[in-house]
């Protein structure tokens, strides 16, 4: 399961859901469109040396990379809308 936590920057909040993903130990956050096979081989949860990816169709992603140069694709199908939930939070580092 993936955490994902995103902390008000008013209020020092947190509003966080599931288990080990911390947006606090991110360098950048960007929507990005993707080429699933050509980068990670397919669809659904997939690990490509230093990159990983859950995705289940189409070809826009949340691109997190992490202090430890590592990354995390998490594909969807409304990156307009999670782009402005994430500019709202103050966690868009494009």
């Amino acid at each position: 399961m993936v955490k994902s936590c995103l902390t008000s920057q008013q209020n020092e909040s947190s509003t966080c859901a599931g288990k080990g993903l911390f947006f606090g130990k991110t360098t950048r956050t960007v929507i990005r469109k993707y080429r699933p096979v050509l980068e990670y081989g397919g669809w659904g949860y997939r690990i490509f040396g230093n990159k990983r990816a859950f995705n289940i169709s189409g070809d826009m992603g949340l691109q997190l990379e992490f202090t430890d140069k590592s990354k995390l694709l998490i594909g969807t199908s409304q990156p307009e809308a999670l782009a402005e939930a994430l500019k709202k939070a103050g966690k868009y580092k494009p």
